[in-house]
């Protein structure tokens, strides 16, 4: 009796042990697929060539998360994805934007696709229906299949990174052949957006170890309709000089900012000008085609003597007037020499 007894402790000193070895995890979380198809129709049946959207809902069960990532996979032989929202996402920064990726088993592509994600919400998130991302999938062929959340990691808005474990269940549907059930459209009508995305600063940085040291520009947004597009960003040396007014005049178009080169790119971006001469203009685009343009001035703005068109005017008009000055000296001499 004593042997079990004593092995017993030994049992459950040595758990205790591997518990404490352990990550710190808490239960709780859980992630809910929310279909909607169309007015009387259940979600796991679907015509091929419809469109279907699905709402990727959190319920963090009274606990605040602030950090999310993720994989939603999916069959990509049976349903093709044709947009990602993240307009109304409680994700306020995304450190990697939601992105469609092929799976590979062994160098060798599988029929199987994942969206990959990962942001933080500053303040966390503590609610029953914190929406994650919005998917529209358009069924392809016959068949069924489901939609998983794999590979997640939150974590908890408690100053530690506190991993939550998160529950899943799988989005299962059903395809069938085209024209098996009457609906209204194969189209997912989407909500009217005309509004531009939020206001927002860029800043310029530079930090030796990234970038080998050059300047790079930081800029993030939000847009609350169907979520941002691209960025593209425009670097352009505004050097007044006189000549700029005959340019305004002749070629006005040149300073539309519309003519200019934009470069769609992501944060961060390194700048072209290193010497920080260029004024920068930042443009957000969102999935509607609305527009945000927001203005930060060059932080080395050109002197009027380094710009070289000045000088130019300067010797044009020096030269001007010593001809006049010769001219009319010569005119007074002529004058002179006829009184006399």
């Amino acid at each position: 009796m004593i042997e079990i007894v004593f092995k017993n402790k030994i049992n459950y000193l040595l758990f205790f042990e591997i518990l404490l070895l352990l990550p710190i995890f808490v239960f709780g979380a859980q992630i809910e697929f929310l279909p909607y198809i169309g007015i009387g129709q259940k979600f796991y049946e679907i015509n091929v060539d419809q469109e279907f959207k699905v709402d990727i809902y959190l319920n963090s069960e009274n606990e605040s998360i602030n950090a999310f990532s993720g994989e939603i996979v999916y069959p990509a032989d049976l349903i093709e994805l044709k947009n990602i929202l993240d307009g109304n996402s409680i994700i306020n920064y995304w450190v990697d934007k939601p992105v469609n990726l092929p799976i590979y088993f062994d160098n060798v592509l599988t029929n199987k696709n994942k969206i990959y994600f990962s942001g933080i919400t500053p303040g966390g998130f503590n609610g029953r229906s914190g929406l994650l991302l919005s998917l529209i999938f358009k069924a392809k062929n016959s068949g069924s299949g489901f939609i998983s959340f794999q590979n997640s990691k939150f974590l908890l808005n408690d100053g530690q990174g506190t991993e939550i474990l998160v529950k899943t269940n799988d989005f299962k549907f059903n395809i069938l052949s085209s024209g098996t059930k009457i609906i209204d459209s194969n189209q997912v009508v989407l909500p009217i957006d005309n509004m531009p995305p939020e206001d927002f600063k860029p800043e310029v940085l530079q930090n030796p170890e990234m970038f080998d040291g050059k300047y790079f520009l930081v800029f993030q947004t939000q847009d609350k309709g169907r979520g941002i597009d691209h960025y593209e960003v425009l670097e352009w040396k505004n050097k007044f000089s006189i000549f700029d007014i005959f340019k305004k005049i002749i070629w006005p178009q040149k300073y539309n900012l519309n003519s200019k080169s934009w470069t769609k790119t992501d944060s961060p971006y390194v700048l072209l000008d290193q010497k920080l001469q260029s004024n920068i203009y930042v443009k957000a685009v969102d999935k509607a085609g609305n527009e945000k343009i927001v203005f930060l001035s060059a932080q080395n703005q050109i002197k009027w003597y380094e710009n070289y068109e000045n000088w130019i005017i300067i010797i044009i008009v020096l030269i001007i007037i010593i001809l006049i000055r010769l001219k009319f000296k010569k005119n007074l001499k002529m004058n002179y020499e006829i009184k006399k």
